[in-house]
């Protein structure tokens, strides 16, 4: 509810320590809070997830954080994720927006989950993101287009590329999101961890 996320606020604010479940709870309903902002102010969302960061504890010591010593991650965010989605929906505040798995495995899954949640007259309301990272080479590139078209065939949405050039090189452009809100939702979704992200959708904002 609103009011347990307030008090978790003002616990660590007071200087006290958020225990494990606290912490999951309030970036569930930061996350909420924030997609709904997006859909109020008509901006367009960017939710990256699937990245390992820092893992070299010996290299992160000498030279900090985000270095070169992250990977790619593999735990599992479909049924939260469909869950973050849905109350967003049933709320009126799901926002145009795309979403990057930085695991490949994940593009037929993210094809057919954006399209629970289509909503015309709007075209592309929900988008797969071009291959990212480590992905953004012609293998990965070709790997995410061959996706989203199996995707799309089979759940009857669509999604506009372009092609750059002869090599295949291919970018994904049917809006570009540039709210202050998109960007802090890329980095909750980069930086936070395996729990937390997987956790999205449970404790979603207040009840």
């Amino acid at each position: 509810t609103e009011a347990d996320i307030r008090k978790i606020f003002a616990k660590v604010r007071s200087g006290g320590k958020a225990s494990e479940a606290d912490a999951r709870k309030f970036k569930s309903a930061w996350l909420y809070e924030g997609l709904a902002a997006d859909a109020r102010a008509n901006w367009a969302a960017q939710l990256h997830y699937c990245c390992l960061r820092n893992n070299n504890t010996k290299m992160f010591r000498e030279l900090g954080p985000d270095t070169g010593f992250d990977s790619i991650g593999d735990w599992s965010c479909a049924a939260a994720m469909n869950r973050l989605f849905d109350r967003l929906e049933l709320n009126d505040v799901l926002p145009r927006t795309i979403v990057y798995s930085l695991n490949p495995r994940d593009n037929e899954m993210l094809g057919t989950l954006i399209g629970n949640f289509q909503k015309g007259p709007m075209a592309g309301r929900m988008q797969l993101g071009a291959a990212w990272w480590f992905n953004d080479q012609k293998d990965g590139m070709l790997r995410q287009i061959e996706a989203r078209s199996s995707a799309t065939r089979a759940t009857s949405t669509s999604a506009a590329f372009s092609a750059r050039s002869s090599a295949q090189r291919w970018r994904a452009a049917p809006f570009r999101p540039t709210s202050p809100g998109s960007a802090a939702l890329w980095r909750t979704f980069a930086t936070t961890t395996p729990t937390a992200i997987s956790s999205a959708g449970v404790d979603v904002g207040p009840a």
